[in-house]
């Protein structure tokens, strides 16, 4: 009703589960009125009036597929974009009027040596317009962890690493002034990894985890940034305790 009486919101969701192999299809197709924030806006240091932008169109198609017996995962998705709407490098609502798309695919794979355990996972990444639609061409994922039994097999142990990669790209800059996210193209983001050291803990209905994460942190200052002019996170311990209730 009213402003977005004729705005379209449409989704298909399939799944198809078997003892060796699990598939997702996910389907989605919105047609829908601009965010009144990108119409009207009045703040001391912003205003514009949009009244002639266009409704904006987002189809998304993603395939899953899992072989259960390999412990291998295959995922492709892909999601098309017209009229666009955004935040321009002057931090001014904007609207693109030719489609914009972005396409993922991705394969993870768990196997293990003796007590040590590993998820290996990486995804390739295209987008259309590198500005408008930031992604890091590649990204990297790796987990190792020693998992063992340890006082007459009472206490489950997991003590392992976490790496994490991605290339560079133009990721968005923050803008304070109107709290949002917008495009530039003066700073490249990501070309830098993440390494966290994990001790996963399980004694009966008690977990316990403990978590050094971002542990290298201040290894490379210039390159770890979450956006532009705002740095990630320095190294910090996260602790964590999960206490399992039975009636």
């Amino acid at each position: 009703l009213g402003y977005r009486s004729n705005d379209i919101y449409s989704e298909v969701y399939l799944v198809r589960n078997t003892k060796n192999i699990q598939l997702n299809l996910d389907a989605s197709y919105h047609l829908t009125q601009p965010d009144l924030k990108f119409v009207n806006y009045n703040s001391n240091h912003f205003e514009w009036t949009n009244y002639n932008f266009k409704k904006e169109a987002i189809g998304f198609l993603g395939f899953k597929v899992r072989l259960n017996k390999l412990k291998l995962e295959l995922t492709a998705n892909t999601k098309f974009i017209n009229n666009a709407l955004y935040y321009d490098t002057l931090s001014m609502a904007a609207q693109f009027n030719e489609d914009v798309s972005l396409t993922s695919l991705s394969i993870a794979k768990d196997y293990i040596l003796w007590k040590f355990h590993f998820r290996t996972a990486g995804i390739y990444q295209i987008t259309s317009d590198k500005y408008l639609v930031p992604l890091p061409e590649l990204i990297g994922r790796q987990i190792v962890y020693f998992e063992n039994r340890i006082f007459k097999k009472a206490l489950k142990i997991q003590l392992g690493v976490g790496f994490s990669y991605s290339t560079d790209y133009y990721g968005y800059a923050y803008s304070p002034a109107i709290s949002e996210f917008n495009v530039q193209r003066n700073k490249s983001l990501g070309n830098y990894p993440s390494v966290d050291i994990f001790l996963n803990t399980h004694l009966k209905r008690a977990q316990i985890f403990l978590k050094w994460e971002h542990y290298n942190s201040g290894r490379s200052p210039q390159k770890s940034f979450l956006a532009p002019n705002y740095p990630s996170l320095s190294r910090s311990m996260k602790f964590g305790v999960s206490w399992n209730l039975f009636d």
